[in-house]
């Protein structure tokens, strides 16, 4: 029922999502009256506004205009008043702007393209794709506070890019929010890359985020200062520029961090190199251009790599239902895709940087690219591995049921059947003898069709049948057993349930006749996605050398053997007592 209202919860959440951006978008479209994307930047000089930037794919480089020009009016108004140049440095959505150049005036009139529009339109099919992804992930991937923070850091990610063409043009509300998303980017990557997501843990171990989160909040306070005020230059330069080097040092700063802290996660796949090696081509030859100016199409796709990288580190962490048991050729049909479409970019990435460079860049981004690649081709290996295992394991349960069954809707019965019709027959002598008999056998077919395969976990579950199986056993024998279970939700499938039953009652049987115990604790609590069984006694823990039989060690080696194929684990502890510790994993996936 909890997890049907959370399911509720972000389902609502991502329709309220859907609705904002619909309006963003038609708002977006209605502000972009002038398709003409100009491509001007300005810095303000001694009360004289002078051109610092014209962008290579913008309509003001083939006017004529140079950098360093003094802009005298834009559409027959002053610089100053113009809020995109007062708030924003830009100028943009103009049809005419004066200048002054060596003592003399020039007016440009700008020639129509459309850039924006064009832009505008590849963005928003990459966000109704995401769109569409959110929605796939808030119905059956939330599971974890990991998840959680996924799910919003992918609402981030859909609003950025749903501003970014907005906010090349000075669009208050698109500068805006990419600005705040510029700022949050680093310390959702400093969060995602250490190992646990508790904020308490974060706030004592993880510095980094911290001085993202004091990068954050002094960005957001700028911001609307900004807003609401006519700031100093520099501010507003700031947040026109300087925005970008904070983005790019806060990533270097958690790099630096990531090399010291020995909390971070243990996944091979570098998230921070790759993050800042996605943002180095957007940094160097899109917003400085220096020398290698490269058209914006090229640029931005190299920062959807890290959102692979973190789905990656997520999915190995456990964080999603989602696993890599997919077929071999799939997986390695997706990763030729993804390696292809980076080498179209960087050979599109050649005619615009100088070679040398290129190859350097090339070898670091296939390096972080590589230990993702590597790590995938791992674990879809080993899942192939542990789903062999789990098909024979289930097929052993299956059997076991199949047995059960039979022995119950067969023998047990007809012997029932028998029992009635002895019952019938008053003259016959030895009748209540017979019948004592065949209820005898009755009840220990029943009792072995429980040790088979208990079918009381389909009524009862498995804390009621262990429950049950404990009131019964100290009904039978003189011993005290407790059961402590610290599990709000036993995650666990019909058949692994019956396993986990049968086991615990071999190692209480094992207590009680091999070990002569009187007290008995059976503790059941989880931990690093594994959950723990432990039988502890206050018997002796018998030796294969010391011991009659080995009927007792049968018992152990057999639930050995099924932990294998469940990839868990048994220990034993002989030290004032006996204790017997089994772990399997929490596989949500495989419940019923």
């Amino acid at each position: 029922m909890k997890r049907n209202k959370t399911k509720n919860h972000y389902v609502y959440q991502s329709i309220v999502v859907y609705l904002i951006v619909a309006c963003l978008a038609v708002f977006y479209y209605s502000t972009m009256h002038s398709p003409t994307y100009l491509g001007i930047g300005v810095i303000q000089h001694d009360n004289s506004w002078e051109i610092t930037k014209i962008q290579k794919d913008g309509a003001a480089e083939r006017t004529g205009l140079l950098i360093e020009d003094k802009i005298l009016s834009v559409d027959g108004t002053a610089p100053g008043e113009n809020q995109g140049i007062r708030k924003w440095l830009l100028v943009e959505q103009a049809k005419q702007i004066t200048v002054e150049r060596d003592g003399k005036s020039f007016s440009y009139t700008f020639k129509k393209n459309k850039v924006n529009i064009y832009r505008f339109y590849e963005f928003l099919v990459l966000v109704v794709i995401l769109l569409l992804f959110l929605a796939w992930y808030s119905q059956r991937q939330i599971i974890s506070k990991r998840s959680t923070y996924f799910y919003y850091f992918l609402v981030s990610i859909i609003f950025t890019l749903l501003s970014i063409v907005p906010s090349s043009i000075g669009n208050t509300v698109g500068r805006s929010i990419l600005i705040i998303m510029i700022s949050l980017l680093p310390l959702l990557i400093s969060v995602f890359s250490y190992k646990t997501y508790l904020l308490k843990e974060q706030a004592k171990h993880n510095r980094t985020a911290l001085f993202c989160f004091v990068v954050f909040i002094c960005n957001t306070l700028l911001l609307l200062a900004n807003l609401m005020t006519d700031m100093p230059m520099h501010v507003i330069n700031y947040l026109d520029k300087g925005i970008f080097y904070s983005l790019f040092l806060s990533i270097f700063v958690i790099g630096i961090g990531h090399i010291f802290n020995h909390h971070h996660n243990k996944s091979d796949a570098n998230l921070v190199l790759l993050s800042l090696l996605s943002i180095l081509p957007f940094f160097f030859c899109y917003f400085l251009q220096l020398g290698w100016s490269t058209p914006f199409s090229i640029v931005i796709p190299f920062l959807g790599l890290p959102l692979i990288a973190l789905f990656h580190r997520l999915t190995l962490s456990k964080s999603f239902l989602f696993r890599y048991r997919i077929h071999q050729q799939v997986l390695y049909l997706a990763i030729t895709v993804i390696v292809t479409i980076v080498m179209i970019l960087l050979i599109a990435l050649s005619h615009y940087v100088p070679f040398p460079l290129l190859c350097t860049y090339a070898f670091l981004l296939y390096y972080a690219l590589l230990m993702i690649i590597g790590e995938m081709v791992s674990v879809i290996r080993k899942d192939r591995d542990e789903s062999d295992n789990l098909t024979s394991f289930f097929v052993a349960e299956e059997e076991r049921e199949k047995i059960s069954l039979h022995i119950h809707d067969t023998i047990i019965q007809d012997i029932v059947f028998f029992t009635r019709k002895l019952k019938e027959k008053d003259n016959v002598p030895d009748i209540p003898e017979a019948v004592d008999m065949l209820e005898e056998t009755i009840y220990l077919l029943r009792e072995l069709c429980a040790d088979v395969y208990p079918l009381m976990i389909q009524e009862l579950g498995l804390k009621n049948a262990l429950d049950n199986m404990v009131n019964q056993l100290q009904k039978k024998y003189p011993v005290l057993i407790t059961i402590k279970i610290e599990v709000a939700m036993l995650q666990l499938s019909e058949k692994m349930s019956n396993f986990v039953l049968r086991s615990i009652k071999e190692l209480i049987h094992n207590s009680i006749f091999h070990g002569e115990a009187k007290t008995i604790i059976v503790s059941i609590t989880e931990n690093d996605g594994y959950y723990l069984f432990e039988i502890k006694d206050d018997g002796k823990f018998v030796t294969k050398e010391n011991s009659a039989t080995d009927a007792n060690h049968f018992g152990l080696d057999i639930i050995k053997e099924k932990l294998k194929l469940l990839n868990g684990e048994l220990h034993i502890h002989t030290e004032k007592g006996t204790c017997i510790k089994f772990k399997i994993p929490v596989m949500k996936e495989m419940t019923t």
